[in-house]
């Protein structure tokens, strides 16, 4: 706890981010790697196949983008920096052990956006008296664009999360219902869907799709955890050993699907008769 302490005062970090509760995530997520690293063993090489395939994919090899870096857990930054000319990563907060690993590399980068597109209008908007409408997402500015290839790290269920939850911190008299918040975080997600094909020839994704709790060698009803945003079918799936027990509950395991996708160029949103995230197993 005191080494988490100390890296939360010393890790630069944008106002808006600091409040917002990326560093803190940023700081927990870490924390959380070290006690699963060999539950999050499979998923992790499952996530730096893809982004390799999919640089197999470019025609150039000229610039990538990783969007939601982070601690670039999932992220073979040494094969892509030895592959590409230019390396950006791009998140609201870069913590120490990035940026040590970037600074291997003269083609890295390293560039503070809001991916959401909506933090700092969020605080602003719940600062006044009464509140103002909940923001709409925008991308944000990019420089560089183009990129060769894309790679969004970000998870989409936890896109909406730290939005959602200082949400519920200010708006604590209900100004807005849980319609007016499902329909936010639904914002957020769709937004960076179809943002990421403009963005680079090729655009990878992986995201967590569905979740189950299991209890040794029973599972439970698998869960949505993207419900309301269809997907297409992806190229590959997996699963992901996310919250073995204790990490979560003293005996019950959590288990995500994970999906992955080579490239997103050309794909329009599925029919929700295909939507992955729906609560079948």
């Amino acid at each position: 706890m005191i080494l988490e302490a100390l890296e939360y005062l010393v890790t630069p970090c944008p106002p808006w981010a600091r409040r917002l509760g990326f560093l803190t995530e940023a700081v927990s997520l870490r924390a959380r790697h070290h006690r699963c690293r060999q539950a999050w063993a499979g998923h992790v090489a499952e996530c730096r196949r893809l982004v390799l395939d999919a640089a197999e994919l470019c025609n150039h090899r000229r610039s990538v983008a990783i969007l939601g870096s982070g601690l670039l857990i999932e992220i073979p930054l040494a094969e892509l920096a030895r592959r590409f000319e230019r390396v950006v990563l791009i998140d609201a907060v870069h913590p120490w052990p990035t940026r040590w690993q970037s600074w291997r590399w003269d083609t890295v980068e390293l560039l503070t956006r809001d991916l959401t597109g909506v933090g700092e209008a969020l605080i602003t908007a719940l600062r006044t008296t009464p509140f103002l409408p909940l923001p709409r997402p925008y991308p944000p500015r990019l420089p560089g664009m183009p990129f060769d290839l894309v790679v969004s790290a970000n998870l989409l269920s936890q896109l909406p999360v730290l939005p959602l939850d200082y949400l519920e911190t200010r708006d604590t008299a209900g100004h807005f219902s849980t319609r007016d918040r499902e329909l936010f975080a639904d914002s957020l997600v769709r937004s960076h869907l179809s943002w990421l094909p403009s963005m680079a020839e090729v655009a990878c994704l992986f995201s967590d799709i569905r979740s189950v709790v299991r209890d040794g060698t029973r599972e439970g009803t698998a869960e949505s955890v993207l419900p309301g945003v269809a997907l297409p079918t992806p190229d590959r799936t997996w699963s992901w050993d996310i919250a073995p027990h204790p990490e979560q509950h003293p005996r019950f395991d959590r288990r995500n699907t994970v999906a992955g996708y080579l490239t997103l160029a050309g794909m329009a949103e599925a029919p929700a008769s295909t939507l992955l995230g729906t609560n079948a197993a």
